[in-house]
């Protein structure tokens, strides 16, 4: 037993392009996303806000997944140049980030960002200096910090970065279970018609709204009204792209 574990660590951990270098990647992206966000705010605001996307852990998925996309599109174009990559950042990420909206109000019925009161804004949910900002950001992570991280991830020993992997990827699992419920009962709480019992009460005793607004801080509650209005803004501004 010892000598075939002896034998995998000699095996370079998440070689290429596969699942677990993109798991580490999800991963590190979103912690840096946490970091980068709640710095942001904190310069902005002068306080410091919560900007995580779980009820548990600081982790923000948005910038997670977009690390991950950045990273998939410019693997095997390592030596494109940093215009290009700012560009398709830019480009791709404003895309991204109005899909994320989208997604969010459609399948939660929340909104955690509004870019509405921002010049050069697309229905609320992009705007065109956040945009430059993504594209910053991809060129500075496909330039600057993923060739070190990779060289990072595929020094972890074989069996630990297995295990260790593993593991994460169960936690996150449930940790965006949880927290999918928890939105959605917040959600559901505003609602004065909505079922009780003794574990969703149990639940949201858990999950307040106090607790859910720290965790969530920018996060607003949509309405009926708003998500038709929202959507028929998004087809309409479709059409016109379209024309």
């Amino acid at each position: 037993m010892g000598k075939e574990k002896l034998e995998m660590n000699n095996y370079i951990f998440a070689q290429g392009l596969c699942f677990y270098k993109v798991f580490c990647v999800f991963v590190v992206g979103s912690v840096l996303g946490d970091i980068i966000e709640t710095v942001f705010c904190y310069l902005k605001y002068k306080k410091r806000l919560s900007r995580s996307s779980f009820v548990y852990g600081h982790l923000s998925v948005i910038w997670g997944f977009a690390f991950v996309i950045a990273t998939v599109l410019f693997y095997h174009m390592k030596s494109a140049g940093f215009i290009s990559v700012f560009l398709v950042g830019t480009v791709l990420g404003g895309a991204y980030e109005y899909l994320c909206s989208f997604m969010a109000e459609k399948c939660l019925g929340v909104k955690f960002w509004d870019y509405s009161k921002f010049a050069h804004n697309l229905s609320g949910r992009i705007n065109l200096e956040y945009c430059f900002g993504w594209g910053a950001a991809t060129t500075i992570w496909i330039k600057c910090i993923f060739p070190i991280l990779e060289k990072g991830i595929e020094g972890i020993p074989f069996v630990a970065g297995t295990i260790l992997c593993n593991i994460m990827l169960v936690l996150l699992c449930i940790d965006a279970l949880i927290s999918y419920v928890a939105i959605r009962r917040y959600r559901i709480r505003n609602d004065k018609n909505y079922v009780e019992n003794e574990f969703w009460s149990s639940f949201d005793r858990r999950f307040s709204n106090q607790r859910m607004e720290r965790i969530f801080p920018h996060m607003k509650i949509c309405t009926d009204d708003e998500m038709i209005n929202n959507f028929n803004a998004s087809e309409l501004t479709k059409q016109k792209v379209s024309c």
